[in-house]
């Protein structure tokens, strides 16, 4: 057994002070908290001013450091998934961009392989398809000529080639269809989340009420709150049963905007991602989203055109973003980085600091900057 000694822990539920964790390394789970040093210790790592705090989740991520997911590449997940942990990132689910249907089924192969051969780094929870039934009058970066109308059969073939990894899919509910594709989705367990999309707040109610529980990045790629036409925006930050998804880089979002929404949903219905591409970690240039060229330029990814096309953010920054410049306490922060995705796509064992959970741990410094990374107790990522 190994076990490691912090000075503060989040578990995110409560704060502990000077607690030993006791990790089995061959189940990879936590067997114990105490408060003092267990006995049949073998190996003792101590972080005299780390704080601990369970593994960060990315439910939509594209790429990073020079790879897309919608390369449909094994080498290219397996490039993201080991450069997430040095941002304190253990699970995430790849996210496909609106492609072609065979680049789809060549994506959804490749996370099939990747899971088969067990690629080192953060874990693959299953995927998140953004697009294609999504409104091209609120397109953003998604390329407009691969969009396609809802189409239930379509969308059952793409279920099957998955697998059962189809855990997550983003679609417009005002477009024809987009219901039945809708109720299907949850009878399979499938998470639906509205976005990309021009639907009233009427449309939306009637989405939400039909088990479309998440809002994708919440007031982009929507219909803009008007005080007389709320539209989606309105509807989820009315609705206390729904989640919404945050891209905390100051850039999608004022910081303002985002203490507003706090102020609505609470530290429990907040989603922090970073719907990432290719160029996070990376210095400034020309980059690739799905069939799409972005231009990096300060961080800030557009399209020529100025389109904002995903970001370059990592999870450790947006924590840092809430908790410093929105001014969110780190407990509730950390909720929204860690257990509310996990329950959000149904993943029980991560997402907290409990025994009997996975350990699945991230040690960070009094700045909030990753010192340490374990998956499953094993360490992969150790600040230099």
């Amino acid at each position: 057994m190994k076990a490691i000694k912090v000075s503060v822990i989040i578990t995110p539920h409560e704060v502990l002070r000077d607690v030993y964790v006791l990790v089995d390394e061959v189940k990879g789970v936590i067997k114990g908290l105490y408060h003092s040093e267990p006995s049949g210790v073998r190996e003792l790592e101590e972080y005299p001013e780390g704080i601990m705090i369970p593994g960060m989740i990315d439910l939509h991520i594209h790429g990073a450091y020079g790879r897309d997911v919608s390369e449909g590449e094994v080498e290219a997940l397996e490039g993201i998934a080991m450069n997430l942990v040095k941002h304190g990132v253990t699970s995430f689910l790849p996210t496909i961009v609106t492609s072609p249907l065979p680049t789809i089924e060549k994506a959804l192969k490749s996370v099939k392989e990747a899971l088969r051969r067990g690629i080192k780094g953060a874990k693959i929870l299953g995927v998140h398809l953004e697009g294609p039934y999504l409104n091209p009058e609120r397109a953003g970066a998604q390329p407009l000529e691969y969009l396609r109308e809802p189409n239930l059969v379509e969308f059952t073939k793409l279920y099957e080639a998955s697998s059962g990894l189809f855990k997550r899919i983003t679609i417009a509910p005002e477009l024809k269809g987009s219901l039945e594709i809708l109720r299907e989705a949850r009878k399979k367990g499938v998470l639906v989340s509205l976005g990309h999309s021009n639907a009233t707040y009427k449309e939306t109610v009637k989405a939400i009420d039909e088990g479309a529980i998440l809002a994708t990045h919440l007031f982009n790629g929507m219909r803009p709150f008007h005080h007389r036409e709320p539209g989606m925006v309105g509807a989820f930050l009315e609705r206390g049963d729904t989640y919404v998804e945050v891209i905390a880089d100051l850039i999608h979002l004022h910081k303002a905007t985002l203490r507003l929404v706090y102020y609505c949903k609470g530290c429990e219905r907040i989603v922090l991602v970073t719907d990432s591409i290719a160029a996070t970690g990376l210095p400034d240039g020309i980059y690739n989203l799905g069939t799409r060229e972005v231009i990096v330029k300060g961080g800030v990814c557009r399209l020529r055109d100025g389109t904002l096309a995903g970001s370059t953010l990592t999870m450790d920054r947006a924590l840092r973003n809430m908790v410093k410049e929105v001014g969110v306490p780190l407990r509730e922060t950390v909720k929204m980085a860690t257990y509310n995705p996990a329950r959000l796509i149904g993943e029980g064992g991560i997402g907290e600091i409990t025994v009997g959970s996975k350990a699945d741990i991230v040690i960070l410094d009094r700045s909030l900057r990753v010192v340490a990374t374990y998956v499953e107790g094993v360490k992969l990522y150790q600040d230099k």
